[in-house]
């Protein structure tokens, strides 16, 4: 059967794509070969196709492995983070342009407090920008040790600002920071769940890699705990001898297990 023109350009697209995800992926693997303790050597790497996993390699001394890869991560919460990283340098930013009287108050009222404003998240840049002088004017009305939640469904503000947490600490300055939160760990532990549910074949050990590409990162013990409890507690059940988390960016593995 013949195929029309369009037929044609929807197969040269899509082999263009499986092209470039299979070389994203040797791309990635050659990163983590160069610095996880496997000694893998880089010419036996060879990108399979399913149900095989995604990577054949040999160690030195010829034992064999397979590796599934995983991003995990998506454009939508990598956006969010982007998003919520710009609000606290511009926070911050705004913080050092208080006038003088003000900026000793404030600083005097909050030495031993992290901040944490939580923005919806659609919620443009613009928007929390405007909001800053609110945020600040409205810590300034709370008692000096004033620690929890404040601002909360604030019939004006709702819509882009749900409440204000402050939390007491053990140091003697005050910081602007994301708001606690698990949305990373959940996200990871979901795309590394994704792959935990399916069946491969090999005739060697399977690894999973979960990589990061994502700068700047969240802070780690935002999210690393629950990855750790829900691989620890799932990994009997699964083909996958072993569990890595690398961050492509930094170059560092986040996490193994076991």
């Amino acid at each position: 059967m013949l195929r029309t023109a369009p037929q044609i350009f929807r197969v040269m697209v899509g082999s263009q794509m499986v092209d470039r995800h299979k070389k994203r992926e040797i791309s990635v693997f050659q990163a983590f070969a160069q610095i996880c303790d496997l000694s893998i050597e880089r010419d036996s790497i060879v990108k399979m196709d399913p149900p095989k996993p995604d990577i054949q390699c040999k160690m030195k001394g010829g034992k064999q492995l397979a590796f599934e890869l995983v991003e995990v991560i998506g454009p939508g919460v990598a956006n969010s983070y982007k998003k919520q990283a710009e609000t606290k340098k511009e926070l911050i930013e705004f913080h050092t342009k208080l006038p003088h009287d003000k900026k000793i108050i404030f600083e005097a009222k909050f030495s031993n407090a992290m901040i944490f404003p939580k923005f919806k998240n659609d919620c443009t840049l613009r928007q929390r920008k405007k909001l800053f002088p609110i945020i600040i004017d409205h810590l300034l009305t709370l008692d000096d040790q004033f620690e929890g939640d404040t601002f909360k469904n604030t019939p004006k503000y709702g819509n882009k600002l749900s409440l204000i947490n402050v939390k007491r600490c053990q140091f003697d300055r005050f910081i602007f920071d994301l708001p606690p939160g698990g949305s990373f760990g959940d996200t990871a532990t979901s795309a590394i769940d994704s792959k935990f549910q399916k069946s491969y074949e090999s005739d060697h050990s399977i690894h999973l890699l979960a990589y990061i590409e994502l700068n700047p990162m969240p802070p780690k013990d935002i999210w690393i705990s629950s990855v750790k409890e829900y691989v620890k507690g799932s990994i009997i059940g699964c083909q996958f001898q072993k569990v890595w988390i690398f961050d492509l960016i930094n170059s560092t593995i986040e996490f193994e297990y076991p």
